[in-house]
C-alpha cells in the first residue's frame, strides 16, 4: 500500500466548505441583558428601601402620638383624687381647730385657713370688719400674742350643706372663748372646703352673734 496515495489518507485538518473559518459567537447581547437586569434589580430594590423608611417614619410618627397620648391619660390618671368631705371629719375638724387656739398653736391654727378666705369680724362696740386672708392672719396673731392662757370650744356642732361636686361643707356650733381678760361666747358659722391635698381649709367664717361676760377685750 502506498503511503502517498490520497485515496488511503485521511486529511489533518477538515477545511470549511466555504473555504473560511467561522467568526467566534458575540457575548455583547448576554452582557447587556444582565447588565439591565442587574439596573433593574437595584431600582427596584432602592424603591423598596424608600418605601419601607416611609412606612417607619409614618409607624414611628404613630407610635409617638400614641405615647404622647398615653403619657397625657397617666398625668390624668396619677392626679390626686380627692375623698368625699364627710359629716364626722368635719366635725373633727373643728374640734381641732378649737385645739389649736386652747393650746396656742398659731401656725397650726392659721394654716386651717384657705388663701380664699372671707371673715367677718365683730367688736363688743357693734363695729364690723370683712377680713381677707391676709387681713384676718394679722388679726389673729395680734389678738393671741402675748396670751398666756386661752380656751376655746364648740359645742352643738352641725354639719349641714355638704355639696358633692365642689367637696364643701358649712358647719355651725355654739363657741365658748375664754382668755385671761376677755370672754364670750355665742353662735359661729363656718364654710369649709377639702383640699386638693385631702386637707380641710376654712374658707368662710362669722361669729353670727354673742354675749361677752365681761367688759375687757375686742
Amino acid at each position: 500500500m502506498d503511503p502517498y496515495n490520497n485515496q488511503y489518507q485521511q486529511p489533518y485538518f477538515q477545511p470549511h466548505p466555504s473555504g473560511n473559518i467561522p467568526p467566534k459567537k458575540s457575548n455583547t447581547g448576554i452582557i447587556v441583558i444582565i447588565a439591565a437586569a442587574v439596573l433593574i434589580l437595584i431600582g427596584l430594590s432602592v424603591v423598596i428601601f424608600f418605601l419601607a423608611s416611609g412606612k417607619n417614619v409614618k409607624e414611628k410618627g404613630q407610635s409617638t402620638n400614641t405615647e404622647t397620648k398615653d403619657e397625657t391619660t397617666n398625668r390624668k390618671t396619677e392626679q390626686p383624687v380627692i375623698a368625699q368631705i364627710t359629716e364626722l371629719e368635719v366635725k373633727g375638724f373643728v374640734n381641732e381647730w378649737a385645739s389649736a387656739q386652747s393650746n396656742l398653736n398659731i401656725q397650726k391654727y392659721i394654716s386651717m385657713y384657705a388663701r380664699d378666705f372671707q371673715g367677718i369680724k365683730r367688736t363688743k362696740s357693734g363695729k364690723i370688719y370683712n377680713l381677707n386672708y391676709d387681713d384676718w392672719v394679722k388679726d389673729r396673731t395680734k389678738m393671741y400674742s402675748g396670751k398666756k392662757f386661752l380656751s376655746v370650744t364648740a359645742d352643738n356642732i352641725k354639719v349641714s350643706n355638704i355639696n358633692k361636686t365642689n367637696n364643701t361643707a358649712e358647719v355651725t356650733f355654739y363657741q365658748y372663748y375664754s382668755s385671761t381678760s376677755y370672754s364670750d361666747e355665742g353662735q359661729k358659722l363656718m364654710k369649709v372646703r377639702k383640699e386638693t391635698d385631702n386637707d380641710i381649709k376654712i374658707y368662710y367664717e362669722e361669729l353670727l352673734y354673742s354675749t361677752t361676760n365681761n367688759d375687757e377685750g375686742d
